[in-house]
């Protein structure tokens, strides 16, 4: 945690950056549609980002008082929810490095009932849960139930620390531009400093980095992915096999399992392990069969 003062701020600053980063790759990506940075129009929300008819407010915050966000250190901030989600096409996203656990918990349960008479007799029924309720409906003025309930499914609690963002936007730059991804985030964090005030959308973001020579991925005719992809495989197993133990190969049931699900068209599969679990040989294994058998390998 940075300390207090100057480098707390400069600290909160590069975090906001890095999310706002975040909101740029969503627009490329076509998930959003556009974002306008500290809006004149709207109160504590550090941006606008519009997808579709919707509007989600971005509030960012490095940290929490003592490592985590009670509602009463948030008591401000849901007075100003409060009245922004009067419309029920605005989102409000609060993201920081600490979490806030009685709005997330509370939040959540809004979203999982299927109405408010549900939220109240099933997701609310422990005494904990109401009386968090009790004192968030106590900051909306005592609103009732119905309200309260309304208000927190468009509101999303989202705890990331810094080094999280920047790995899934660096993850994210390297799928998208063949360039070094390090370079491409350098262009999109000076970008926020000078798009205050102005509605950003794909085009320009795109514009922007053609200009700084960042291009996007493409394939020139979609009729050669088969064949990138297939050079694609063959350098994957290539390198991967270099790096087994001995060069060898050892056989496991779990690779015939998955192949199974896939023969099967159960496509959603997931592997896990332990560290040292095998889980490299397993995949190296898997993609090597489906390769033998002229399945497509992504």
């Amino acid at each position: 945690m940075p300390l207090p003062g100057g480098p707390a701020d400069k600290s909160g600053n590069r975090y906001e950056n890095w999310w706002t980063v975040s909101q740029f790759i969503r627009i490329i990506e076509r998930r959003a549609d556009s974002i306008r940075i500290e809006d004149p129009t709207v109160d504590k929300a550090e941006f606008v980002v519009v997808s579709g008819d919707y509007r989600k407010l971005h509030q960012v915050k490095l940290h929490g008082p003592s490592g985590k966000w009670s509602l009463s250190a948030l008591r401000d901030l849901l007075q100003t929810m409060f009245y922004q989600l009067a419309d029920d096409k605005t989102r409000f996203i609060f993201v920081s490095g600490s979490d806030a656990p009685d709005l997330r918990e509370l939040t959540e349960r809004a979203r999982d009932a299927k109405n408010e008479n549900e939220f109240e007799s099933v997701f609310v029924r422990a005494q904990s849960q109401r009386n968090v309720l009790q004192e968030i409906k106590g900051i909306w003025h005592n609103t009732d139930t119905a309200m309260a309930y309304a208000i927190l499914k468009r509101i999303e609690v989202r705890t990331i620390d810094e080094r999280g963002i920047e790995d899934q936007v660096r993850a994210s730059l390297s799928a998208l531009f063949l360039a070094e991804p390090k370079n491409v985030c350098d262009v999109l964090r000076s970008f926020v400093a000078d798009s205050i005030h102005q509605d950003i959308n794909r085009e320009c973001l795109i514009s922007h980095l053609q200009s700084r020579g960042f291009t996007l991925r493409q394939l020139a005719n979609p009729s050669d992915a088969p064949l990138l992809v297939d050079e694609a495989t063959d350098r994957y197993l290539k390198i991967t096999h270099r790096n087994l133990i001995q060069g060898k190969l050892i056989r496991r049931a779990a690779t015939r399992e998955l192949l199974t699900k896939i023969e099967k068209n159960e496509n959603a599969c997931v592997l896990t392990g332990k560290a040292g679990g095998g889980k490299t040989g397993c995949v190296f294994e898997f993609v090597e069969a489906l390769h033998q058998s002229n399945r497509a390998v992504l």
